[in-house]
Order: C-alpha cells, then sequence, then structure tokens
C-alpha cells in the first residue's frame, strides 16, 4: 500500500475517524449528500396541551446561526507522522479485512446522510440530538459548553428548534452557553429554586419561546410529531423525577427519559399507552434505579446510554444493563463508542459510531 505525504498529514490533521455500516443495506455517502445547507425558511411548531389541533399551531422562524468553535493548530512531528502512517496502515487493514469477513469495523468517511438522531460524545451528561429535514432538537445540553460545541460543529447544526432541558442537574444544563441566542422554543421542567427559574429569564432574554412542559404538550419537527409524555401539569415532584420526557414519532419512533428513577418510570408508565418505541434514551445514565417493567413495555431495539468513561458513579450498572438485555435492548455507550448516530433503513436502525457500526435489525 502506498501512502502519500498528503494523506498522512490530511489523516493527522483531520478529524477523529468515522464508523462505517458494512452489510446488505451499507451505502457510501459521498460529499454532495454528507449534510445540507440549513433552510433558512425551515419551520417548526408547538402546541401546548389545551390548544386544539396540532395544525393549528404557530410557525416561528429559526434562531441566528452558532458560532463556529475555534480551530486548534497541532503541530507535525516526526513522532506525529509516523504515528498516522501506523494509524492509516491498520485502518487499511481493517477495512479489508472486515470487508472480507463482513465484520463490524472502525474506520469509514461520515454517517449516513439521513441520520436521525446523534448523542454527543460529552462525557457524564446529556446531550442528544433529533434532526429531521434540517430542523433540530436538542435534548439536554451536557455539562460544558466547549464539548457541546464541537458536536453541534460535527454535525452541521447552526441553530436549535427545539431544546427540551429534562431537569436542572448541571450535567444536562451546564453547556447551556453554548446554544444561548440561537435557540426557537425551549421546553423546561419545574424549576426547583430561583436559579432555575433564572435560566428560563436568560433564555428568554435571549430570544428564545420559553414554556413550562407538562403531559399532552405536542408539537412537529420536520417531519416527526413530538409529545410530552411527563410531567403532568400541577405536579408536585422536582428533580429527577420531574425529568421531561419526550417521544417522537416517524421513520424512527424514540422515547428519552431524562434521569427519570424507577418509581418515576411506574408513574410515567401508569399515565401513557407505551409500547414499540425503537430507541430508548436510558434514564439517568444507565443508573440502577430502573423499573425493568419499564424497559419491557417499551420493547425498544437500541438503548442509548450517553456516560462518561470512568465515572464515580459505576455507570452504566450491572443491574441495567441486565434490565437492557432481558427487554433484547442492544446498549450503545457513549463512553465506550464516542458520538453515536442512528439513521432509519430498510433493514431495521443503522447505528453509526466514532467507535464501531452496524445495523439493528427489525424484530
Amino acid at each position: 500500500m502506498l501512502v502519500t505525504a498528503a494523506a498522512l498529514v490530511a489523516l493527522f490533521l483531520g478529524p477523529p475517524l468515522s464508523g462505517i455500516r458494512l452489510g446488505a443495506s451499507a451505502s457510501t455517502p459521498t460529499a454532495a449528500n454528507l449534510r445540507a445547507a440549513p433552510n433558512p425558511r425551515a419551520t417548526a411548531t408547538f402546541l401546548p396541551a389545551n390548544a386544539g389541533a396540532m395544525r393549528n399551531g404557530s410557525p416561528f422562524r429559526r434562531p441566528r446561526p452558532l458560532p463556529r468553535p475555534p480551530r486548534r493548530r497541532v503541530p507535525i512531528t516526526r513522532r506525529g507522522v509516523r504515528l498516522a502512517a501506523a494509524a492509516l496502515l491498520a485502518t487499511a487493514v481493517a477495512l479489508y479485512v472486515g470487508t472480507a469477513v463482513g465484520t463490524t469495523v472502525t474506520g469509514g468517511a461520515a454517517w449516513p446522510a439521513n441520520w436521525q438522531i446523534a448523542a454527543c460524545d460529552i462525557g457524564q451528561g446529556d446531550a442528544v440530538v433529533v434532526h429531521d429535514q434540517d430542523t433540530h432538537a436538542l435534548i439536554d445540553v451536557g455539562p460544558d459548553p466547549a464539548l457541546l460545541t464541537v458536536c453541534l460543529h460535527r454535525l452541521g447544526i447552526q441553530s436549535i428548534d427545539l431544546l427540551v432541558l429534562t431537569h436542572y442537574d448541571l450535567d444536562h444544563v451546564g453547556g447551556l452557553d453554548a446554544v444561548l441566542g440561537h435557540v426557537g422554543i425551549v421546553l423546561m421542567g419545574p424549576p426547583e429554586d430561583s436559579r432555575d427559574a433564572a435560566m428560563a429569564g436568560r433564555l428568554t432574554a435571549a430570544g428564545a419561546d420559553v414554556r413550562q412542559a407538562r403531559q399532552g404538550d405536542t408539537g412537529v419537527l420536520g417531519g416527526l410529531a413530538w409529545n410530552v409524555l411527563w410531567p403532568q401539569q400541577g405536579t408536585a415532584l422536582r428533580g429527577n423525577d420531574a425529568s421531561v420526557t419526550v417521544q417522537f414519532t416517524g421513520s424512527i419512533r424514540s422515547l428519552f427519559l431524562g434521569d427519570l428513577g424507577e418509581d418515576a418510570q411506574r408513574m410515567v408508565m401508569s399515565a401513557n399507552q407505551l409500547e414499540g418505541e425503537d430507541v430508548v434514551k436510558v434514564a439517568h445514565h444507565g443508573s440502577a434505579d430502573q423499573s425493568e417493567d419499564f424497559y419491557q413495555a417499551i420493547t425498544a431495539k437500541v438503548g442509548l446510554i450517553s456516560v462518561g468513561m470512568n465515572n464515580r458513579y459505576g455507570h452504566p450498572t450491572d443491574r441495567l444493563l441486565s434490565i437492557l438485555a432481558r427487554a433484547h435492548t442492544e446498549a450503545y455507550r457513549t463512553d465506550l463508542l464516542g458520538m453515536i448516530v442512528l439513521a432509519p433503513s430498510p433493514d431495521g436502525i443503522v447505528v453509526w459510531s466514532d467507535g464501531q457500526a452496524r445495523v439493528e435489525k427489525k424484530k
């Protein structure tokens, strides 16, 4: 194999290796279909629980674009070039072997162009994007604005049409400055104190339309419909158990649980008809405080676990992983895989990541 100097420099200075999808449904994205430019006329619609039919919701125009993250120069050294050459050789071998025997490998050019869900690699916290027709929802913003900015830039996202802040723990709201001033509608859970309430004031001052989320709120995001399942209006719950729980339906059915604990999961299950989900964002980073009945009821194919590597909480726990296994839900973890991107396909759900890629077949 011939390794050119240009290839080495491109590898050394370029982005991290991406995952590819192998098998009958695999396709190779081209430069033309990796990411279309955002449509400045795109709109999203929100409908409160008591506002009548969804088609009567009022559209809003997209907020101003997000800034690009700062570029960081990387010095080229002889050792760096040697490491890049070794990495290129290893990747080429892996791709050859993987293609020959049909295994899952690391490497490739880009995530699927029709991606619908992306779990950002932001450490111990949550920041998950839902995408359709050049509109974007963001469920929580993680602990660090810098990490979130990098993720959104990688995905080519210039603004957020719908922001859901499930609750007010730092690992879910600490990255807010990355999107402040670039958000259309915000759904927030019930505040616990004056600092939580002040966050709503900051978002409003920056131009967002801030709503207190409650069960029955609905809306659309591109061609997807979304529905708030929790909390109920007038709830006395606060914190994790009042996490805004939102469901998206379309080519992929997905459910986002915030940090709901076992008791709250049972309450959500009692208050809603839950079945046939494709994807679940696992509650509370995979803590042990989970309802097995809940996960058995939703029958999700894919369980996204947004969690930091070697975190001090022991997340995800063996109990949660066992619950997912018994529910036949495949666990995908950001601590092991980096950013995880999901896309619909005729065969099921394409799961791409920095660490691997595969197709979860339809049940």
